[in-house]
């Protein structure tokens, strides 16, 4: 019987060197669909701005706010808020994306239903639009400054969140019209970018 024989390191190199190029091609595609992801969420920001203030300059008010929303908007679904300018409440904040698409303003279908809370960051698919990368995005008055604000939602990537920072603002998450805020809507302490991943939204002033 003959006796088998082991690899040579020769062979051993190569299958390892065979195995190094296939991750550095598996890390590079997956950093190549991050920096997409990203991309898209930059474009959905500034879409999303565009039709806030087309919204207003169409009705002369927020889209979740306007108290005549069921005059000018012709769905059964729709609400009227309390016209002070402001999204507060979690009616207002579910009635948003529901009127700037009935509106032709964005792309999408909604429901108009409230928000899980008042002054969180989270929200379903079936009220809020969401981003690439899975998280939702809300709008409403989180720097209590009768300023309303986009929350870009969770599992936004760190570097994704400072580039975002960077482009709307100063890039310090805690100045600014940008600034990094939790889930339950206060604002969030981290001592990395990499750390908000999970846990911190980006809210950027419209």
């Amino acid at each position: 019987m003959k006796k088998q024989q082991g690899y040579s390191l020769i062979e051993l190199a190569i299958v390892l060197l065979v195995i190094g190029v296939m991750i550095a091609g598996a890390l590079k595609a997956k950093g190549l669909i991050t920096q997409a992801k990203a991309q898209s969420l930059i474009n959905q920001i500034q879409q999303v701005r565009a039709g806030w203030y087309a919204f207003q300059d169409r009705y002369g008010g927020f889209a979740g706010d306007i108290d005549f929303a069921t005059h000018v908007i012709g769905n059964d679904q729709i609400k009227n808020g309390n016209g002070d300018g402001v999204i507060e409440s979690k009616a207002e904040q579910g009635q948003v994306w529901l009127q700037l698409a009935n509106a032709g303003l964005i792309s999408g279908q909604f429901d108009g239903e409230e928000t899980p809370d008042a002054s969180g960051i989270e929200c379903s698919n079936q009220t809020c639009l969401q981003t690439p990368f899975g998280g939702a995005l809300r709008i409403k008055d989180y720097f209590g400054n009768n300023q309303n604000a986009l929350s870009t939602g969770l599992n936004v990537p760190g570097e994704t969140l400072r580039k975002l920072d960077m482009q709307f603002d100063d890039g310090d998450p805690t100045t600014g019209i940008a600034q990094l805020w939790d889930k339950s809507g206060v604002a969030c302490t981290v001592s990395t970018w990499a750390e908000a991943e999970t846990t911190c939204s980006l809210v950027i002033e419209l």
